[in-house]
């Protein structure tokens, strides 16, 4: 019986040693991979911004001029 719980202790101790490393290699890549995945979305994300942005200028501008041009014309006629 004691012989028994030896082996099976070993046998477990066994298992662990292979099993665990692969295991938390495979939590730390998974780890790493989602934060790459999130820097790179974020990249993305402000990328984004940043020309809506620019385009939103170019809009408000552009209709400032417009109705520059429409109150000179009015006054002009």
């Amino acid at each position: 019986m004691k012989r028994r719980l030896v082996n099976a202790t070993v046998l477990l101790i066994a298992a662990l040693s292979f099993a665990a490393p692969t295991l938390l290699s495979v939590q730390i890549a998974k780890t790493e991979g989602i934060s790459s995945e999130t820097a790179r979305v974020m990249g993305y994300a402000r990328d984004v911004v940043e020309h809506s942005d620019r385009t939103a200028s170019q809009v408000t501008q552009s209709l400032k001029q417009l109705s520059d041009l429409d109150a000179a014309y009015r006054h002009g006629t």
